[in-house]
């Protein structure tokens, strides 16, 4: 029971979280249709919209289906729901080419919450289901980890090579 609460709670916030930007996007465009006079601009607003509902939809769907399941969902299922949120999320980024940025981040969103929940469920034996987002932050702190790795074995080298010098000089001291 424990376990099924806590997968109702993570998706319950999932949902929120998506839809919300879903919701937030929606409404932009409603006021960009709204200030609009050009009807080829209306008419590609309008299929944008359109698109964007679809999917908020099937955003609804899959989740709740998933939390009202009577027995709890297997990890296959968890993650076909993931792979089609994201599938529709990627549709909806081709089709509003303009504004790639925000499907991008949709999609993003869903990747690293569906690797959180695989994780979740199998109590972290899964590695990533899917890729992960290389961001600059964490390419810099990549580069500095392989930066301080350099000095850490330089550091060693030269306490090994003053070291064997030290020695040196002891043995040289003691013949003479």
């Amino acid at each position: 029971m424990g376990k099924r609460l806590a997968l109702n709670v993570a998706l319950d916030s999932f949902e929120e979280m998506c839809l919300r930007g879903v919701r937030d996007k929606i409404k932009s465009l409603n006021q960009e249709f709204q200030d609009t006079h050009d009807s080829k601009e209306r008419t590609r607003l309008s299929g944008i919209i359109k698109e964007f509902r679809q999917f908020e939809t099937y955003l609804i769907a899959d989740i709740r289906g998933l939390m009202e399941q009577k027995t709890y969902p297997t990890n296959e299922e968890v993650i076909d729901v993931f792979v089609k949120c994201i599938k529709d999320a990627e549709g909806l980024k081709d089709y509003i080419r303009d504004n790639r940025s925000f499907g991008e981040l949709i999609i993003d969103t869903l990747k690293n919450i569906a690797n959180f929940f695989i994780k979740l469920l199998t109590i972290g034996n899964t590695p990533c289901f899917f890729d992960t987002t290389t961001t600059t932050v964490a390419r810099v702190q990549e580069a500095a980890a392989v930066i301080a790795t350099k000095l850490d074995e330089a550091v060693a080298l030269i306490d090994t090579i003053l070291n064997e010098e030290e020695g040196e000089r002891v043995h040289i001291q003691a013949n003479a």
